[in-house]
C-alpha cells in the first residue's frame, strides 16, 4: 500500500483547480519530490471559466475571461537513500481577461493578460527519524499588458489606457520540512515560497478627450510569498485521506504603473488605487479521499474551498471572490508507466466590482487535465 496508494494524492495535480482565487493558478506544489525512487512527469490542463455580470444600468458584460492551458513538468532523482533532488516547471500566476465588444457594458473592450513561467531546483534530505528538510531556488519570468476602457460622462467619448510590461526574470527560494511514515502512508510537508521581484520596463499610453500621454518607466512587481501545508495518511487498507492548506500574501501585492489614471495621486477618491491590488490574503483548503481498486486502477475525490469576501469590492479584472470546487481523479499504473486524469467543477463566489458597480453572480469554471508519469 505504501507506494501505490500513497501516490493517490497526486491524482488531482493533472487537472488542478478549475479556477483559482485571484491570479493563483498552479498552487506551487512540490509533491513530485516525494515520489518513491526516480520519477518524471508531464501534465496538461485546460480551464474554461464562465464569468459574467450586469452593470447597474442593466447592461451585461458577457463572458469576460477566456480559457487557458496549464502545463507542468517535474523530475526527481534519488541519489542516496536519504537524499534526492529534482526540478519543477510550472506557471504559478496568470490572468486572461477580455470583455466582449458590443455589449453596452461600461468597460466593454477591456483586456488584460499576465503570464508567468517558473523553474525550481529542489533538494530533499530525509533523516532516519522520518523527518526531512527540502528547499531550493526558483527563477520566474513575468510579463503583463492591459488595455482598459475608461467610461467618461456624456457627451465625451470613453478614454483609453494601454500598458505593456515587458518580460523580466526574478529569483526566489523554497524552504520546507516534512515528516513521513511510509508503512501507514503518512506524510506531512510544510513549504514556504518566497516572493519574487521583477522590474518590468513599462510603456503606458493614456488617451482622453483632452489628448494623449505616453510614458515609459520601470514597474516593480512582487509576486506574493506563500505557504503550503500538504498532508496524507492511510485510514484503511488501500484507502487514504489527503488535503492541503495554502496561504498567499495577496495583501502585499500590487501592480502600480506610473500614470495609471485611477491612481490616488491623480484621483483622490475612495475607489482609487493601483491597477491591481487586494485588501486581504487568501486561504485555500482542500480535502480528499483516495482508493486503490486493484493493482492497476485507483481513484480519488477532492473538495476545495476559499472564503467569499463580499464586504470588499473586487477588481474589474478579476470579478470573483471565493469558491467551492470538486475534483474527480482516476489513475492507471502499469509497470513504470502512469496515466492520471482529473475533472474539476468549481462554483465561483458572487461579488460587486469597484468603480463600475457590476454584479457578478452564479459563475463557474470547468477544468480537465492529464498527467503522464514514468518511474525509473
Amino acid at each position: 500500500m505504501k507506494n501505490q496508494v500513497a501516490a493517490l494524492c497526486a491524482l488531482i495535480a493533472g487537472a488542478g483547480a478549475a479556477h483559482a482565487e485571484r491570479l493563483d493558478r498552479s498552487g506551487q506544489s512540490i509533491l513530485p519530490l516525494f515520489e518513491p525512487g526516480g520519477y518524471a512527469e508531464i501534465s496538461f490542463g485546460n480551464v474554461n471559466p464562465s464569468v459574467s455580470g450586469t452593470a447597474p444600468g442593466g447592461a451585461g458584460s458577457g463572458n469576460m475571461t477566456g480559457d487557458y492551458w496549464q502545463v507542468g513538468i517535474a523530475y526527481k532523482q534519488q541519489v542516496t537513500e536519504a537524499f534526492s533532488f529534482g526540478f519543477i516547471y510550472d506557471r504559478p500566476f496568470g490572468a486572461d481577461v477580455a470583455y466582449p465588444l458590443g455589449t453596452g457594458y461600461p468597460i466593454a473592450g477591456t483586456t488584460a493578460d499576465l503570464k508567468t513561467d517558473a523553474f525550481t531546483i529542489l533538494g530533499n534530505y530525509r533523516f532516519d527519524s522520518g523527518f526531512g528538510m527540502h528547499g531550493g531556488l526558483r527563477i520566474q519570468r513575468l510579463k503583463a499588458n492591459a488595455n482598459i476602457v475608461l467610461p467618461s460622462p456624456p457627451p465625451f467619448p470613453p478614454s483609453n489606457y494601454y500598458v505593456d510590461g515587458e518580460a523580466d526574470e526574478g529569483f526566489g527560494y523554497v524552504l520546507g520540512v516534512s515528516y513521513e511514515k511510509p508503512e501507514i502512508a503518512l506524510r506531512v510537508a510544510l513549504t514556504y515560497n518566497s516572493d519574487i521581484e521583477t522590474k518590468n520596463r513599462t510603456t503606458e499610453v493614456l488617451s482622453t478627450p483632452l489628448g494623449t500621454t505616453v510614458d515609459t518607466s520601470t514597474t516593480t512587481i512582487n509576486t506574493p510569498q506563500s505557504v503550503n501545508l500538504d498532508f496524507q495518511t492511510g485510514i484503511a487498507e488501500d484507502t487514504l485521506i489527503f488535503g492541503s492548506i495554502r496561504w498567499v500574501d495577496w495583501s502585499e501585492f500590487d501592480i502600480d504603473p506610473g500614470i495609471y489614471p485611477l491612481k490616488c495621486a491623480y484621483n483622490p477618491a475612495d475607489n482609487c488605487g493601483p491597477l491591481i491590488s487586494y485588501r486581504d490574503d487568501s486561504w485555500t483548503y482542500t480535502l480528499g479521499v483516495g482508493r486503490r481498486f486493484n493493482e492497476n486502477w485507483s481513484g480519488s475525490l477532492q473538495v476545495a474551498y476559499e472564503k467569499n469576501d463580499q464586504s470588499n469590492r473586487s477588481s474589474n479584472l478579476g470579478p470573483t471572490s471565493g469558491k467551492w470546487g470538486v475534483t474527480l481523479g482516476a489513475r492507471y499504473e502499469e509497470g513504470p508507466y502512469i496515466v492520471a486524469a482529473g475533472l474539476n467543477y468549481t462554483w465561483l463566489g458572487n461579488v460587486t466590482t469597484a468603480n463600475i458597480g457590476g454584479r457578478f453572480e452564479d459563475n463557474d469554471a470547468l477544468g480537465v487535465g492529464v498527467k503522464l508519469g514514468y518511474r525509473f
